[in-house]
């Protein structure tokens, strides 16, 4: 009888990272134990210490080492630079978030989201995993695209790190409520959501404080809001 061709052999290493997941994301990393996941992944407690020497090691596969999404990774290594204006700058950012978070709406970067919510910041504090690092690479490539617009006099503020917070910080409010609430979530029109936000970003009222070099720059370079900020 011939040997099962390697594509329809059992991938024990993917089913343990898939039943780690899913327990992961429903009872935490300290409400799931080894065995709990070797029952669900239908091996023995032994069979996962083939593959991963301990449960934070398994961790760090279930959120950074997904392998099996045909999406790009979040935080790639380089993002297309801008060659454009600012007459173009609106719709490359619009099509940059719409690129990055159409990983984080599938069911698998939920859960991830979720067990990152949940353990991720108190189990890198502890260093049990490599999430600070690793996040601060993944934001790496962002800071150096801004830096370039904000070198361009394309966006107003003077600390690329700064801008891209405020650039980052509302869609990770969308991804929280994706991944927490996701009946909600799914009310809010991705694409819309998206527009909306690079609008506010680059055209939306100045608040106290802003940076004064919006005076500086020149009328071509200021884009004009599409209608009047109101007063909230």
């Amino acid at each position: 009888m011939a040997r099962p061709k390697a594509q329809d052999q059992r991938d024990t290493k993917r089913e343990i990272v898939d039943a780690a997941l899913e327990l992961f994301a429903t009872n935490g990393f300290h409400g799931t134990s080894m065995r709990d996941i070797a029952r669900a992944a239908g091996v023995r407690e032994s069979g996962i210490y083939h593959y991963f020497t301990n449960k934070e090691a398994l961790l760090d596969a279930v959120i950074f080492e997904p392998g099996d999404d045909a999406l790009p990774k979040v935080g790639a290594p380089t993002l297309p630079p801008f060659e454009g204006d600012a007459s173009t700058l609106e719709p490359f950012l619009v099509q940059l978030l719409m690129r990055v978070s159409a990983r984080f709406i599938t069911l698998k970067e939920r859960k991830r989201f979720r067990i990152l919510l949940s353990d991720g910041t108190r189990l890198a504090a502890e260093g049990r995993i490599d999430y600070f690092s690793r996040t601060l690479a993944m934001r790496e490539p962002v800071i150096t695209l801004f830096a370039s617009l904000l070198e361009r006099g394309l966006l107003v503020g003077s600390n690329p790190a700064v801008v891209t917070m405020q650039f980052v910080a509302p869609m990770m409010a969308w991804r929280v409520v994706m991944s927490v609430a996701p009946e909600a979530g799914e009310l809010i029109d991705r694409e819309a959501y998206i527009r909306e936000h690079v609008r506010r970003f680059l055209h939306g009222c100045a608040g106290p404080g802003a940076d004064d070099n919006l005076n500086d720059r020149s009328e071509a370079q200021r884009p004009a809001p599409e209608e009047p900020c109101e007063a909230s």
